[in-house]
């Protein structure tokens, strides 16, 4: 069993139905934090339904993490170094990286990253 940091671009490719990120979902553990549940919350507002993203983000909550301090600044440094990724992103890699965890998206610009369970639509 794999543990991950879910994306916002993983979970709500999971969402949609994205066989490819079922597996990861149903067979791991993961978390997040909770700015990636308000760019899920966001996405699924705008796509789908607000029961359908009200009740992803409550479903998801209970992974969320907040990361510390240490996290945040190398996240900030990361992200210096990595202008085409979020700071939410930033922080979610880093905080995987520093927890043993596969930081799992579709994001291209993480696609040749090392610590990156990259899965492609």
């Amino acid at each position: 069993m794999v543990t991950y940091f879910y994306d916002s671009y993983a979970v709500i490719e999971y969402f949609k139905g994205n066989e490819k990120y079922k597996k990861c979902f149903e067979e791991n553990n993961g978390v997040m934090t909770h700015m990636n549940l308000i760019e899920i919350h966001h996405a699924l507002l705008k796509q789908f339904s607000e029961k359908g993203a009200d009740d992803t983000a409550k479903t998801f909550s209970r992974c969320a993490v907040v990361p510390s301090l240490d996290v945040i600044i190398a996240a900030s440094k990361f992200r210096l170094q990595h202008k085409n990724v979020s700071f939410v992103d930033a922080v979610g890699y880093v905080y995987a990286k520093n927890n043993g965890m596969k930081f799992l998206t579709g994001d291209k610009e993480f696609k040749s990253m090392p610590n990156v369970e990259f899965v492609k639509i």
